[in-house]
């Protein structure tokens, strides 16, 4: 009965390859080739090597390197044969909170923040400081502007917003007047500008430190620095008692608020 070997010499033979172009073309030892078809299977170096041979010279003369590799199994010892995997051990189910756990969960969650917004909100607020407080205010210079105390709080409704400027360095600059564009441009040091508004205006400022203005008269707050660019400041009569600098020495201002 044939051998391993000698079946596929055969083959090869049929085909009719030699050893050598094997040889040359895989570049595995003519004497492994010989001891392959012999047989010779102690002469073949260690177990994969011997496998790595057989698939290389089944795939050159055209068999199945599968169906050689398992014949050639076949033939081992079974303690030489490779072993079958090892049954994946099966995964512990995962855990999975039931409904019950969530809404246990949940309802811990909601009461904790109830407790928290509890001490927030009946902790007494912080007192603010009010920013702008005119001290010793003339009742003559008063006019035309609402008082709560010492607060200026808001312009009425019949005196416009006027803003004047004076520029001392080079300035681009952005004013919308009641959302109408009336300014978009570089002014440079010497020139002066005056814009009224009935509600609002916008300013987009490239240089904050490039200027001085008065609001309604009154002395305003630096906004910036020399160099920073400001944006999206909106000056209103809610809000505009914000811009006016009451550390200003020049207090008779004040009286210009009448318009």
């Amino acid at each position: 009965m044939p051998s391993f070997g000698q079946d596929l010499k055969r083959e090869r033979e049929v085909r009719g390859i030699s050893l050598q172009e094997i040889a040359e073309t895989t570049k595995i030892s003519l004497r492994y080739l010989q001891a392959l078809e012999e047989d010779q299977f102690e002469l073949l170096p260690g177990k994969f090597l011997t496998r790595a041979i057989i698939r290389s010279y089944a795939q050159f003369i055209g068999l199945d390197p599968d169906q050689v590799l398992h014949q050639y199994h076949q033939l081992l010892p079974a303690e030489e044969k490779p072993k079958e995997p090892l049954p994946t051990p099966e995964k512990k189910p995962i855990f999975r909170p039931t409904k019950q756990i969530i809404s246990t969960v949940a309802i811990i969650f909601l009461l904790s923040l109830a407790v928290i917004a509890w001490f927030i909100f009946k902790s007494p607020a912080p007192q603010v400081q009010e920013l702008l407080i005119f001290t010793e205010l003339p009742s003559t210079q008063t006019k035309g502007v609402e008082l709560l105390g010492t607060n200026i709080i808001s312009l009425p409704s019949s005196i416009p917003l006027k803003l004047n400027f004076t520029f001392n360095q080079e300035t681009w600059l952005q004013v919308y007047t009641d959302g109408i564009l009336k300014i978009n441009g570089l002014l440079f040091p010497g020139d002066t500008l005056s814009l009224e508004a009935h509600q609002e205006f916008l300013l987009h400022i490239g240089n904050a430190g490039g200027f001085h203005y008065t609001l309604n008269g009154l002395p305003g707050r630096p906004l910036g620095q020399p160099g920073q660019v400001r944006k999206n400041l909106r000056i209103n009569r809610q809000n505009y008692h914000y811009y006016i600098n009451l550390n200003s020495p020049d207090t008779d201002h004040l009286s210009n608020l009448t318009g």
